[in-house]
């Protein structure tokens, strides 16, 4: 991971150079553990015409907004996605 690379840029301002390299590894672990990993729903055996099923990442300029992001779409079936925090 680059987290030893990325967090100081955005908490040095915050606390002096040696905490933060003492804090770091702590930091990375609480940020590790905080990242959900959201399981792959079953999928119902259906006559639907498949629309599209594919696999992207979507970037705005140098930011990546989406990752690896599967999306299925069938003919007629709607969908609300979840909010995941």
């Amino acid at each position: 991971m680059r987290w030893a690379e990325v967090v100081p840029s955005y908490l040095g301002c915050f606390l002096p150079a040696a905490t933060l390299d003492a804090a770091l590894p702590a930091i990375t672990d609480k940020c590790v553990a905080m990242i959900k990993k959201v399981p792959e729903e079953e999928e119902e055996a259906d006559d639907k015409e498949v629309l599209a099923d594919v696999e992207f990442t979507l970037a705005y300029g140098t930011k990546i907004l989406l990752h690896n992001t599967k999306i299925k779409l069938k003919r007629g079936n709607k969908c609300v996605a979840p909010l995941i925090f």
